[in-house]
């Protein structure tokens, strides 16, 4: 079905004409746009650049769309303006840690896919103070373990 019509702009004097053929969902809380029949979008937290690239690129080479931060207060920022289908996540980093990204999600989107990626826990430690909602990889991150988890949280085309 096709969906054609004007949305109000942001500029007075103007107004924006859409024509989309899709699913379009409101983000409520980011006053934005999404349309859902295209790529997933993934946020990926993490500090260490080399990993973060890494990460970027093996999911943009699978299919997702991708977006980087390398601290949590960008994180955070980046979660208030974008609909993201999933969130990748160390657990120490600058301005905010792990834990704390998880926290406001879970405030906000309770349902939102996470993914925690560290070092620093071990799986029985992982159970015992993460919920059903957040999925845990260890560092280092195993490619294919990576993509399956991926695909499985937000599948391609969904």
């Amino acid at each position: 079905m096709l969906w054609s019509g004007y949305l109000d702009s942001p500029f007075p004097s103007a107004r924006l004409q859409l024509a989309f053929s899709g699913v379009l969902v409101l983000n409520p809380s980011a006053g934005r746009l999404a349309d859902k029949s295209g790529p997933s979008m993934i946020l990926i937290v993490e500090d260490n650049p080399n990993a973060r690239q890494l990460f970027a690129q093996i999911l943009s080479s699978a299919g997702h769309e991708v977006i980087e931060s390398a601290d949590g207060g960008h994180a955070l920022h980046l979660l208030d303006v974008y609909q993201f289908d999933l969130v990748i996540t160390d657990l120490a980093l600058p301005h905010t840690t792990g834990f704390g990204i998880i926290s406001h999600i879970r405030r906000k989107w309770p349902r939102l896919p996470i993914i925690l990626v560290t070092g620093y826990l071990s799986p029985h430690v992982r159970k015992t103070i993460l919920d059903d909602f957040v999925e845990f990889i260890p560092k280092p991150v195993d490619r294919d373990r990576l993509v399956a988890t991926v695909n499985r949280l937000v599948p391609i085309g969904r």
